[in-house]
């Protein structure tokens, strides 16, 4: 089993940078990255699941939603999120 670590800081910029090549130099593999920096994010992964208050509110393609849909499901903002998905 992989061991979990935290990172914060300049360290969580360079596992950012590294998650690419991470993934896809092993077959099937999948990396979890917990964070708020949207932008991060959006930059490095395929696929997003959205929590809000410890519970999966969605699931999403990165290419097929945007930040602010994405903000407004953390938020519980139903307004923001379907503003996001019509943009």
């Amino acid at each position: 089993m992989a061991r979990p670590y935290n990172l914060s800081g300049a360290a969580s910029l360079q596992a950012l940078d590294n998650a690419p090549a991470l993934a896809s130099s092993r077959t099937h593999s999948r990396i979890i990255i917990i964070s708020h920096q949207l932008y991060d994010i959006f930059s490095v992964t395929d696929r997003l699941v959205i929590m809000r208050r410890g519970k999966k509110v969605a699931e999403r393609n990165t290419k097929e939603t945007t930040p602010d849909e994405v903000v407004g499901l953390i938020t519980g903002s139903e307004e923001a999120a379907r503003a996001g998905r019509a943009g």
